[in-house]
């Protein structure tokens, strides 16, 4: 994951977006892509979407109650629901 996130330079092999190869030199360079570090000790009293919305890149705009549903409606759309 930190190789697609920019983060690291790959060993080997390729990556491809649209069937397009890559090169990510750094996290910028995968707009689109947020990661989420799995690290439990940072905020330990925060549930999934308090941890995903803490990725955000949305300033001093944040909107709790929208990010939240946005990421209820994302996760809802992956299962495949309506």
């Amino acid at each position: 994951m930190n190789v697609l996130y920019g983060l690291y330079q790959p060993d080997e092999g390729d990556i491809y977006i649209r069937d397009k190869p890559v090169r990510l030199a750094g996290p910028s360079d995968a707009v689109g892509m947020g990661m989420v570090h799995q690290n439990f000790m940072l905020i330990p009293a925060f549930g999934v979407a308090e941890n995903i919305i803490l990725g955000m890149d949305r300033g001093l705009l944040l909107d709790i109650g929208e990010a939240s549903e946005e990421i209820r409606c994302l996760c809802r759309i992956k299962r495949g629901e309506t």
